[in-house]
């Protein structure tokens, strides 16, 4: 385990790291049996360079997308948008009750009553996000984004010999200011440390196992740690690691993976 900032790993058990007791509560069942045991049988496939079906494919985006949501980075991002979210559902809120006043203008004094309540509640959520909201969240979502997951190609890049993918604390990797959307968008997440998914656009067989170059394994190494809040895990120690986490900048490029452009290092 590398930790950012130090000058050494520490070699633990895998049961000892990368977990909080009880974090999500009354919704721990649900992550474990909705969320993570379908997508468990399809890693294990795509380990075994085994195909998946549609519904498989399916099911690990949704793995893949709770997974970004679950981890501390998502934890912080919650806590920087909660005044945005919080006013956003004051003033949905407030249309709303605007509306059904002027239909049934003898229950102002009842709607002004709930106004009053949710503004009370939601300036508490932006001045004190918890992580009880936040857990409570994570499995409501408006979003499409497994669809789209789902749609893009997947390329499972293979690393032989003395190469390997590392991970961190929070793995799936997007270009966050583009998302999923765009054409020239695309997803990374590492499943082993000899494979690594990369969802993109562009127009190749879906499900290919490709042989990752020196450059494809570094760059796909980088945007791990780039992504990294403060941890990074590997089933080997190398030096390279710890001098790519405690570096202060990464570039990251699009098109840099499933392109014939070298990358900048």
């Amino acid at each position: 385990m590398y930790d950012k900032g130090k000058e050494h790993p520490l070699f633990l058990p895998i049961k000892g790291i990368a977990k909080e007791n009880k974090l999500y509560g009354k919704y721990e069942s649900y992550l474990a049996e909705e969320i993570e045991k379908p997508a468990n049988d399809v890693l294990r496939k795509v380990r075994n360079r085994e195909p998946v079906s549609v519904d498989e494919k399916n099911a690990l985006s949704k793995y893949m997308f709770v997974f970004a949501k679950r981890v501390p980075a998502a934890f912080k991002r919650f806590q920087d948008n909660a005044p945005i979210i919080a006013k956003d559902h004051i003033d949905e809120l407030d249309r709303g009750l605007r509306e059904y006043e002027t239909r049934n203008p003898d229950k102002a004094s009842q709607c002004d009553f709930v106004r009053k309540n949710a503004q009370r509640v939601m300036t508490d959520l932006a001045e004190n996000p918890t992580k009880e909201v936040w857990v409570g969240a994570i499995p409501v979502s408006n979003e499409n984004v497994p669809e789209l997951l789902t749609q893009m190609t997947w390329t499972f890049y293979v690393c032989k010999d003395l190469d390997i993918f590392i991970t961190s604390d929070n793995p799936v990797f997007i270009h966050r200011r583009i998302g999923v959307r765009p054409k020239n968008a695309d997803m990374s997440f590492p499943i082993s440390k000899n494979i690594s998914l990369l969802a993109s656009w562009q127009g190749l067989r879906d499900q290919q196992h490709s042989e990752a170059t020196s450059q494809e394994i570094k760059e796909l190494n980088r945007r791990t740690v780039h992504n990294a809040t403060r941890f990074v895990y590997s089933p080997e120690e190398k030096d390279w690691i710890m001098a790519l986490l405690n570096k202060k900048a990464h570039q990251i490029h699009l098109w840099a993976l499933l392109s014939s452009r070298p990358t900048r290092r």
